[in-house]
């Protein structure tokens, strides 16, 4: 019969119990913060895209005032109506002043507002019009 012999191990690296729970603390503390920040992140791009959309929801209306007579938007000066955007969550204000200084110059100016995790939010746009007295 054989009998079994305890063989002790000298010289023999291994970790200890210590190192293995401080190293799996650190990677937990690490894990936690690479977390917390990949969730800001999808937080901070969800709202970055939200104010792309609404700048070009002003952007359009811009656009299409620039195609307008300059003399119905001289008769605009004054009248706003709120507009939803298609998808519902913006809402778009047009204001048409004169410009003081010269009675051929339109200022428009385009606010969109929105509601998000953070509350109300907004984005202006200004632009000035000219009237270049060629009917468009």
């Amino acid at each position: 019969m054989t009998s079994l012999k305890m063989v002790a191990f000298k010289n023999e690296s291994a970790f200890t119990l210590v190192e293995v729970v401080a190293a799996t603390f650190i990677l937990a503390v690490t894990l936690t913060a690479l977390i917390a920040l990949y969730q800001e992140s999808l937080g901070l791009s969800a709202g970055a895209g939200n104010v792309a959309r609404a700048t070009a929801f002003a952007q359009a209306k811009i656009e299409e005032l620039r195609g307008k007579n300059f003399a119905d938007l001289k008769n605009a000066i004054g009248q706003s109506a709120p507009e939803k955007s298609p998808d519902g969550v913006y809402t778009r204000e047009v204001t048409i002043s004169q410009e003081t200084s010269d009675q051929k110059l339109l200022r428009i100016q385009i606010l969109v507002r929105w509601q998000d995790d953070l509350g109300e939010q907004k984005v202006s746009l200004t632009t000035l019009l000219a009237d270049t007295g060629n009917g468009g």
